[in-house]
């Protein structure tokens, strides 16, 4: 359900607390901190902030350009 502490370092490329929480903050990616100092990172999150449980459907389509579009614009002749 959560993060190790191996895998937040991971993530982060930080060891420090204070500095993992600056670069997750950066990520866009919600923690919390325990009574510890320790940081609770649900996997699911981070998971969906990488696109990996998002059904194909909900994900946003990549761009395409329309080439045909494109060649059929007609010219204006100098």
């Amino acid at each position: 359900m959560f993060l190790t502490d191996e895998e937040v370092v991971e993530l982060t490329g930080r060891t420090q607390r204070a500095a993992q929480k600056r670069v997750l903050n950066f990520m866009g990616i919600v923690c919390r901190e325990r009574p510890d100092a320790s940081l609770a990172i649900l996997r699911l999150h981070v998971e969906e902030s990488f696109g990996a449980n998002t059904p194909k459907k909900m994900r946003r389509p990549e761009p395409q350009l329309d080439w045909e579009g494109v060649n059929s614009i007609p010219r204006r002749k100098p």
